[in-house]
């Protein structure tokens, strides 16, 4: 019975949750063949809860919440909510992801938080804890939340707005920016976010913020982001050679990457039933620089396009043709 009480009231809150932010969710139902992989019923699990610990107090604004991983859970739902379920006044986070830990900063308050394991077809719930975030005018041990760009962020714009999350207690922010190590750009000021242009050219930026006060101040906090505006070479097509017969079975496409003098590359490859390429039958993005596929008879052109994780694109390759035959 206590089980059954315990799902009930988790269920609720839930609906709850959806209710106030306006997003529903529905069960999903899978319909299986022999052949295919049926999902673990999460149904009957339990998430566990490692820290915080339940009615954990703490001056500290940053905290970690970290759960066991469940067998069959794709992902994982963490909700924190002020002050309680019971008396609902605000959704705080409700965010998904992967991993089994997720950190995050919270103002003085108190909150209850829960996790709740997901596959396709079934869910499983935490039991909910209590977190309570005491106000302190020392700054010593609080944290800066860095929000954008995202640590680790790879693009070619140059024009940026960095932005963080406020610190309780702070009446000031020092902003700073790194190339390759070497400080380029610094400021105090009041604002939580700055605008500013790379002007240092490709390579790793590294900006950091740390809030003051009259008293005391936080570390500096640091987020990496690489700046790449080369734009990739053209790639060559190795086969099918142009204007090629082939017979009606599988085949390979194959091409040659241009080298690569920046961020991470992809393929994509196009293939158009007409000369004008107006009608596309077949575009795939590809980490390697081949691809298999069947067409059926019909005659065919085919062109690729490098890109880069920076958001840059070569210029198209050359299209060549082909027909395969009945």
């Amino acid at each position: 019975m206590d089980k059954i009480n315990k799902n009930n009231k988790n269920k609720s809150r839930v609906v709850i949750i959806a209710l106030l932010s306006g997003i529903f969710t529905f069960p999903a139902f899978i319909f299986t063949a022999c052949s295919d992989i049926i999902e673990v019923n999460l149904t009957e699990k339990e998430v566990l809860l490692n820290t915080p610990p339940d009615d954990y107090t703490t001056t500290k604004n940053g905290v970690n919440f970290w759960w066991n991983p469940l067998d069959g859970a794709v992902d994982y739902e963490l909700q924190i909510v002020s002050p309680d379920y019971e008396n609902l006044e605000e959704l705080i986070l409700d965010t998904i992801t992967a991993k089994n830990t997720f950190t995050t900063t919270l103002e003085p308050g108190k909150y209850e938080w829960t996790i709740t394991a997901l596959n396709s077809s079934s869910s499983a719930y935490s039991t909910i804890r209590k977190l309570n975030i005491v106000e302190t005018i020392d700054l010593n041990n609080q944290t800066v939340e860095l929000l954008n760009p995202v640590d680790n962020d790879t693009s070619n714009i140059t024009d940026l707005r960095f932005n963080w999350k406020a610190v309780n207690q702070a009446r000031n922010y020092d902003f700073e920016l790194k190339f390759d190590n070497e400080l380029v750009h610094s400021e105090n000021m009041e604002e939580l976010f700055i605008e500013y242009k790379l002007e240092n050219g490709d390579g790793t930026y590294t900006w950091g913020v740390k809030a003051s006060n009259e008293e005391t101040s936080t570390s500096m906090f640091y987020h990496s982001y690489l700046l790449d505006t080369e734009v990739p070479g053209e790639p060559t097509l190795s086969e099918p050679e142009n204007n090629s017969i082939l017979e009606d079975k599988t085949h390979t496409f194959s091409w040659e990457r241009a080298p690569n003098t920046g961020s991470d590359l992809y393929d994509s490859i196009f293939v158009f039933s007409d000369e004008e390429l107006s009608q596309m039958v077949l575009s795939k993005k590809r980490s390697q620089s081949s691809y298999q596929d069947s067409l059926g008879p019909g005659e065919y052109y085919w062109l690729v396009k490098t890109c880069d994780v920076a958001g840059n694109e070569s210029v198209d390759s050359q299209v060549w043709q082909f027909t395969i035959n009945e």
